[in-house]
């Protein structure tokens, strides 16, 4: 199994299926943060998870924002320093 895994990694094709820092902006920022507030607002069972996911896999990820614009880097850290902590919430659905 792991020689599988090293093998994906190392694929050309993997590699250039990845996307590029460019890809990831102010507008797919904003958009990401609009999803969080449809999530919250309709709430339906499947919300706490996705939202969970949503923090997990994509704005708790560093990997995804060391490469961006520092203008990216500082809407995400202020975001996640003002509206998600205040926010009950958010807080609470993703626990």
């Amino acid at each position: 199994m792991s020689t599988l895994c090293e093998l994906i990694e190392r694929s050309y094709t993997i590699q250039y299926q990845k996307a590029s820092k460019q890809h990831i902006n102010m507008d797919v920022l904003n958009s990401l943060i609009s999803l969080i507030t449809f999530f919250v607002k309709i709430e339906s069972k499947n919300s706490p998870l996705l939202l969970k996911q949503l923090f997990v896999h994509i704005f708790f990820n560093p990997a995804i924002w060391i490469y961006c614009s520092i203008d990216v880097q500082m809407r995400l850290y202020t975001y996640l320093a003002t509206e998600f902590v205040t926010c009950s919430e958010i807080y609470h659905l993703i626990q």
